[in-house]
């Protein structure tokens, strides 16, 4: 149910060195393990069991630093940014929406969900993966999905490619991706389609325009048991909405419209709102630029 660890000293005779059964969860399972710089990170996607962080910088002697969870979680797998300092946690069949969420982890005695990355609030997102300044996301009917990570506590989607071309939700299309090869190329697997072999370019042939710069996404008071100011920054001219909803995915306010250069603040009330964890995401000409967390207090 754990996790299992085995010395691969000779390979064809793999030796257990330790394990480690989470004795704390309601349904004591990981679905999934990463392992970066010596911490190893399950995520038991049962019972909103979220996801543990473990010591596994002696293979022989596994210990449970932290765990963090959200309301409704289905945590399926972690993708981290490599200084460790943020976690990605996609979501496949929780109850609170099935996108990713994103952790400051930098003080693991105190995670701190920081944002979302919603693709569609109603398409089930699969697995995620980090190298370098990128994240890649097989997100199952939506297809490949890339974001530029500098600011890892707000993606914003440089590329995509549609490898499942029909229509709806639900749990087909693009399975998981393998961004890891020195040429740079994608490996991305559909369960219809079967095996892509993607490349990104910086200059690629006959691209629309990109989209207008923008500079992040800021929410204040946060938390907030009044009304909030959202704030943004356009380099250029065009067609921006923030759009507020809850873990479930519900919309509870949209604000915005055509909007020309320069650094803008919308006002959102939240007297009327339940106490909380709300995203906020900011869409550009159609596409998301950019996501942040607001909390509402009582």
């Amino acid at each position: 149910a754990g996790v299992r660890v085995y010395s691969l000293t000779d390979p064809t005779r793999p030796v257990l060195t330790d394990t480690f059964e989470p004795t704390h969860q309601a349904v004591a399972y990981y679905h999934d393990f990463e392992v970066r710089d010596g911490i190893g990170y399950g995520a038991a996607i049962y019972a909103s069991g979220g996801v543990d962080v473990l010591d596994v910088s002696d293979p022989s002697d596994l210990r449970l630093l932290a765990t963090f969870t959200y309301p409704g979680a289905g945590a399926h797998n972690t993708c981290t940014t490599e200084d460790g300092a943020t976690v990605y946690v996609s979501d496949e069949i929780g109850s609170s929406g099935n996108w990713i969420r994103i952790f400051d982890v930098a003080d693991l005695g105190n995670p701190e969900l920081v944002g979302a990355v919603i693709v569609d609030p109603e398409a089930v997102v699969h697995n995620c993966y980090v190298r370098g300044d990128r994240l890649y996301v097989a997100h199952y009917t939506e297809g490949l999905r890339v974001f530029d990570i500098s600011d890892p506590h707000a993606p914003v989607e440089t590329a995509y490619l549609d490898t499942y071309l029909d229509t709806g939700y639900g749990f087909r299309g693009a399975w998981t991706a393998y961004p890891y090869f020195a040429s740079g190329k994608v490996i991305v697997s559909d369960l219809q389609s079967g095996l892509w072999v993607v490349t990104l370019t910086d200059d690629p042939v006959d691209a629309e325009p990109p989209p207008a710069p923008v500079v992040g996404l800021r929410a204040w008071p946060n938390p907030t048991a009044g009304a909030a100011t959202l704030a943004y920054t356009l380099d250029a001219p065009a067609e921006a909405e923030v759009v507020v909803a809850d873990l479930l995915g519900r919309e509870v306010a949209r604000l915005g419209g055509s909007e020309e250069t320069g650094t803008h603040r919308l006002r959102v009330e939240t007297r009327a709102l339940p106490a909380g964890v709300y995203v906020a995401r900011l869409i550009v000409d159609g596409r998301l630029h950019a996501s942040t967390v607001l909390t509402v207090a009582r």
